[in-house]
């Protein structure tokens, strides 16, 4: 006996599996999944003035050190450390002509801590870490 309804019915499943299946993988692809995935663990912190401030005391990722009101010979110096001592990352030295905002990509992972010593009383810095 023929029977239309189930035929009908099974094709549309595979057709709704079908575009299931390739709707997840062409996001999965096409787009960074950790900035997709809700409750992502990418964080950031705002530091205005001088001082040492230490991001996160516990090993992390360094993503990003944005300079969000770039100041002439502004010296930031990036620590793995939960001080500012320790395993020196590096030392951003902003140039002393006219700047603009901008960041710094770094994407490392940094063993003990994330710590961030800045020079410049008019700072104005966001660490993006996870």
């Amino acid at each position: 006996m023929f029977r239309p309804f189930l035929i009908v019915h099974r094709l549309a499943l595979l057709s709704l599996t079908l575009f299931v299946l390739t709707t997840w993988l062409t996001s999965a692809l096409l787009f960074d999944a950790k900035s997709q995935v809700p409750g992502s663990h990418v964080s950031y912190s705002n530091i205005t003035g001088t001082g040492t401030t230490t991001v996160k005391p516990a090993p992390g990722i360094l993503h990003a050190i944005c300079f969000n009101t770039a100041t002439a010979t502004e010296v930031i110096t990036i620590w793995d450390s939960l001080s500012a001592a320790g395993t020196k990352v590096g030392t951003i030295t902003l140039p002393a002509g006219p700047t603009q905002a901008y960041c710094v990509r770094y994407d490392v992972n940094l063993n003990v801590g994330i710590t961030i010593q800045t020079a410049t009383a008019s700072s104005d810095i966001t660490v993006i870490w996870e």
